[in-house]
């Protein structure tokens, strides 16, 4: 069951309550004023709208206690004979309290008008009226509670699914490049110390890293490309020489909200599958802007091999950019694209669009400067 309300959710809910009731007071108002204007015996207006005010906001003193009893007797498949009948039961209690509580109210009030107008019927008609009256009103106010509560849990349910799933993919991105890099370390403790050190901060850098956003799926695109960074150097290690890294970022960028996660697939993959199987080997370049509402992210190379596959534009390549489509459909439905074309001339162009959202607790600092990597 969806957990209890907050207190500031229960004010919200109050005010809700108020609004209901009074939207049913202002509903009801017509009618009323017709009927009793009609009437052989018209009572007086005074009486008659506070009639239907107690008749309207007594409910409304009482829908709190009906909301608590619907969430104690939360119905569902496992226990729906027993609590329909709790809930049956509490109707004629709810029903039969607020009877008492408007003839008490009204008597207060004005009791010689209640007097003169309960001579034309009997009083137990009028109270078996008031009760039934009240029974299809409780029954209405739990029905509606327990279709929100039905939809709360639905909801909550799709949302723990969902994150899960996005668990789920983030740690399937590429479990194999930790194997590699241990192995580049270990071949370099033999023949380059220095680097073979690099490389284990570096390393140590990313799990740190990862460990630090294992239950975020947003992150800012600093961290990103700095990430990123960590992992191009460690690539580096791999591949003394081959590749060339460049960053261009616009400054107002750096505080963007990102899925983790998102770069270093995008440049692993044009790495894997299109700088380094050439034997020229190429350059990987990262670039972000914003376009109005739209934060840009390209990762372009002018490598020789396939990063494209055959999948072209719509397919992508691996388990990182399959995991990366499924992620970022979850985070932001249709507000995002993620392309990957071949260029003319040679090398491929990964691009993704995403909405863009700022962080504002991002140190703004680091924006008074252009990010530029490069690394020959």
């Amino acid at each position: 069951m969806p957990d209890r309300l907050k207190p500031g959710q229960r004010t919200r809910a109050a005010l809700v309550i108020i609004s209901v009731f009074t939207f049913k007071f202002m509903l009801l108002t017509p009618q009323v004023y017709f009927y009793n204007k009609s009437s052989p015996a018209p009572l007086p207006w005074g009486l008659v709208w506070t009639k239907l005010a107690l008749g309207t906001y007594t409910w409304a003193l009482l829908t709190p206690l009906i909301l608590l009893a619907s969430r104690r007797w939360y119905v569902e498949r496992r226990n729906l004979s027993r609590n329909l009948v709790i809930h049956f039961l509490l109707s004629f209690a709810f029903a039969s309290a607020q009877t008492f509580l408007y003839h008490l109210c009204l008597t207060l009030i004005e009791p010689a008008g209640w007097d003169a107008a309960m001579k034309e019927t009997p009083r137990l008609d009028a109270a078996w009226s008031f009760v039934f009256n009240g029974t299809v009103a409780y029954v209405s106010i739990v029905a509606v509670h327990q279709a929100v509560l039905h939809f709360r849990l639905s909801r909550e349910k799709e949302l723990r699914l969902q994150q899960s799933q996005l668990q789920l993919l983030k740690a399937q991105l590429r479990p194999h490049f930790l194997f590699n890099t241990l192995n580049t370390i270990a071949s370099l403790i033999y023949s380059d110390q220095a680097e073979a050190e690099r490389t284990v901060v570096n390393l140590s850098d990313m799990l740190r890293y990862n460990l630090y956003e294992m239950d975020s799926q947003e992150t800012t695109l600093r961290g990103e490309l700095e990430f990123a960074s960590k992992y191009v150097q460690i690539m580096e290690a791999r591949h003394e020489g081959r590749f060339r890294f460049v960053m261009r970022v616009d400054p107002r960028t750096l505080g963007a909200r990102v899925p983790v996660m998102t770069l270093q697939p995008l440049v692993e993959n044009s790495l894997l599958h299109a700088v380094l199987p050439g034997d020229a080997g190429g350059t990987v370049e990262v670039s972000a802007w914003r376009d109005g509402r739209t934060l840009c992210i390209q990762v372009s190379d002018d490598g020789v091999g396939g990063a494209c596959g055959r999948g072209g534009a719509a397919g992508g390549v691996g388990i990182g950019l399959a995991n990366m489509r499924a992620r970022l459909k979850y985070l932001y439905g249709p507000d995002y694209r993620l392309e990957l074309l071949s260029r003319d001339g040679g090398g491929t162009t990964a691009s993704v669009r995403l909405p863009f959202r700022e962080d504002h607790e991002d140190a703004p600092g680091a924006r008074e400067r252009v990010m530029s990597y490069r690394h020959a």
